[in-house]
């Protein structure tokens, strides 16, 4: 959860919660970066996508 700049969060392992202060700036790289990331991951599956074209064919009409 994120509330006035604070992000909270529970850990699975300890079930505790952590407690971490983000500036503006720092959330918005950490976005971006992981915004990056998913353009990526994405132009990655379609490209896997495109080398089989019975699999493009089956995702496009299905």
């Amino acid at each position: 959860m994120l509330t006035n700049n604070t992000l909270s969060s529970t850990t699975s392992e300890s079930e505790k919660s952590q407690v971490e202060e983000f500036n503006q700036q720092e959330v918005k790289n950490r976005l971006e970066a992981l915004h990056q990331k998913v353009v990526i991951k994405c132009k990655q599956t379609l490209d896997q996508w495109l080398t089989e074209p019975s699999q493009v064919r089956y995702f496009i009409i299905g």
